[in-house]
């Protein structure tokens, strides 16, 4: 019976024994599944160089290696709200790394989290970072813009070491320690805006480049460590005046649909800040249309305006005008967005035919006899303008292409002239010259004398005359004077009978034309054309 109980009790502790194994393989293999969880609860995406980490918890120190991923691969980095921990070295030599976001909530940034990044322009440490470890940025040469936590206590000794364009860092209030080297051959580092919170200040800077500390208050900290490192030199804030110069360098690239961003740099005090690109709204030329000028190329003045209303600098865009844009026609300049913007836009500009002038100085009218031909004296513009004329009544006068003007017969009519049209030059407007024709000299008078005591007289006819007036005298202002008429075109002689032996005669043929003046005709003569013989 005993050894019945003995064999009872064996068999009841096995079961126990093998039942607590059980538990605690199944504990285990709990354990295990959380530790699995736990790792998936971190994801990442990468696109077109942008790397994306979401999740929660910490990105771990072997993250690239452990996702087989090049660290030179991502070109911007987004990490998602829900991370709080980016453990050393994580991005260190990430040599492609150009932009980084970092989400709120991140309490910590390892030691070298983003050490020899070489090609990080900024970075904005969210409010909720209260941990920044040692060479968290060392060597990141390009870095131009730190904003800091104001959740910090300490910089930690050679955060920002060897960071060559970094010009200026506005250390946050709360902030009590400056580690050693924090800022340590930052070549360009110009000036630190100093918090009132700050309790000691280690050696921060090396001597080779001194900086300028400005802070808000007296501070006795301040002063003490400016008399211990000859490198720094200090400033109250209301003490401190620069009428900043800023030159900025893009982060985010802004277009015609959106704004972007940029560092700006004070090139005087170093004074950096971060601030808005805005994005190009229109261009505008100050003159559209243009006249066509001989061998002269037309540009418009062309000027971009930005979402806010102020120009955009000259330096953020190029304009290219096409080639001989100098003749009549429609042209299109290209404005070519560059240094932080990016686009184009086409602007169309029109050059027009240049116009042509004609004027006369005088507006009256011009008396000419159909016996000479005349030309009219114009102002022009250009000098080598086609003229076209035309006139109301050729009977009356005529004009030929050159200009010359031909009175026919007695009267009055218009002489018309305007600047062709051509490829080049617009139709001028038109000149209009009132011209008067009168009767021309009788021309070919001959006078002859024949036996006794006559004296013939002939001419070249002209039917243009209603008649012919022969005045005959021997003195020369004819008070003696007869007078023969002939009312006959056609004649073209007369004979003049008994005159006085050895005298001198004073002979005038005149044409005559009958002219109406009211109820009556009157007669309008040629000019005189004396002619003298002695008989």
């Amino acid at each position: 019976m005993k050894k019945i109980i003995i064999g009872v009790m064996i068999v009841i502790s096995f079961v126990f024994v093998l039942k607590i194994s059980c538990v605690q393989a199944q504990n285990i293999m709990g354990d295990e599944t959380s530790q699995e969880e736990n790792c998936e609860q971190l994801n990442w995406t990468l696109e077109n160089g942008i790397l994306i980490i979401y999740g929660q918890g910490k990105i771990p120190m072997d993250f690239f290696e452990d996702n087989s991923i090049d660290p030179d691969q991502p070109k911007e980095l987004i990490i998602k709200r829900g991370i709080t921990e980016i453990e050393p070295d994580v991005f260190r030599e990430c040599n492609s790394l150009k932009k980084v976001t970092l989400p709120d909530g991140l309490e910590t940034i390892g030691p070298r989290a983003f050490q020899e990044c070489q090609n990080l322009d900024y970075i904005e440490i969210p409010d909720t970072v209260t941990y920044l470890g040692r060479e968290a940025f060392l060597l990141c040469s390009k870095l131009k813009y730190v904003k800091l936590s104001k959740g910090l206590k300490s910089i930690s000794g050679a955060a920002f070491e060897n960071c060559a364009s970094l010009e200026s860092i506005c250390i946050p209030e709360g902030v009590e320690t400056i580690d050693w080297y924090a800022f340590n051959f930052c070549r360009r580092l110009k000036m630190i805006m100093i918090p009132n919170s700050l309790k000691d200040i280690n050696p921060m800077v090396s001597y080779e480049f001194p900086v300028k500390l400005v802070a808000m208050d007296d501070n006795p900290v301040i002063e003490e460590a400016v008399k211990r490192f000859p490198e720094l030199s200090y400033v109250r804030k209301k003490d401190y005046i620069c009428n900043h110069r800023n030159n900025d360098y893009s982060i985010e690239t802004a277009t015609k649909d959106k704004d972007g961003k940029a560092i700006f740099i004070c090139e005087r005090c170093g004074e950096t800040s971060i601030g808005i690109l805005p994005r190009v709204q229109k261009a505008v030329m100050k003159k559209q249309t243009f006249r066509y000028q001989k061998g002269e190329e037309q540009h418009p003045w062309i000027d971009i305006i930005k979402s806010d209303g102020t120009k955009l600098a000259k330096r953020y865009y190029q304009i290219t005008y096409p080639k001989n844009s100098m003749y009549p026609g429609t042209y299109q300049a290209t404005v070519k967005l560059k240094n932080g913007y990016e686009g184009s836009m086409n602007v169309e500009y029109t050059i027009l035919k240049a116009q042509q002038y004609l004027h006369r100085n005088s507006n009256k009218m011009i008396t000419k006899s159909w016996d000479e031909p005349f030309y009219v004296n114009l102002n022009k513009y250009p000098s080598n303008c086609k003229f076209q004329w035309k006139s109301s009544d050729p009977k009356i006068a005529s004009v030929d292409m050159q200009g010359k003007i031909i009175g026919k017969k007695r009267g009055t009519c218009k002489i018309y002239v305007y600047a062709k049209e051509d490829e080049h030059y617009e139709r001028s407007a038109t000149v209009s010259i009132k011209v008067k024709i009168v009767p021309g000299k009788i021309k070919k008078i001959h006078l002859k004398r024949i036996s006794g005591r006559k004296l013939k007289v002939t001419w070249k006819k002209d039917t243009r005359f209603d008649g012919y007036w022969v005045d005959y005298g021997t003195k020369k202002n004819m008070l003696d004077s007869r007078q023969l008429t002939i009312n006959n075109s056609n004649k073209n002689r007369i004979y003049l009978k008994n005159l006085k032996h050895k005298k001198k005669y004073y002979v005038i043929v005149r044409g005559y034309k009958k002219v109406k003046k009211g109820k009556r005709y009157i007669p309008e003569f040629s000019p005189v054309n004396k002619l003298t013989i002695t008989i």
